[in-house]
């Protein structure tokens, strides 16, 4: 098993909108249940605001990977 983490991308938006909105996943996210399912559009916002936060401060979320599949992300704020 190969764990990787890199900072997320726009190229990642697919990816994290089906983990949002995967049933076994969104019992463990507190925003889940008022949110109903998330959009296409809050994952893009999420993913800019992961990569200025990252700007600004020279931290944030990762992208995390086992063996090449995104698995999750980790760290920095909101998390």
């Amino acid at each position: 098993m190969n764990l990787t983490f890199r900072k997320f991308s726009a190229q990642d938006t697919d990816d994290v909108y089906r983990l949002l909105n995967d049933a076994s996943i969104r019992r463990h996210l507190p925003l889940a249940t008022a949110a109903g399912s998330f959009s296409v559009e809050f994952v893009q916002q999420w993913i800019a605001q992961s990569l200025l936060h990252w700007q600004q401060h020279g931290y944030g979320t990762w992208r995390i990977e086992r063996d090449n599949a995104f698995i999750g992300w980790g760290g920095g704020p909101g998390t």
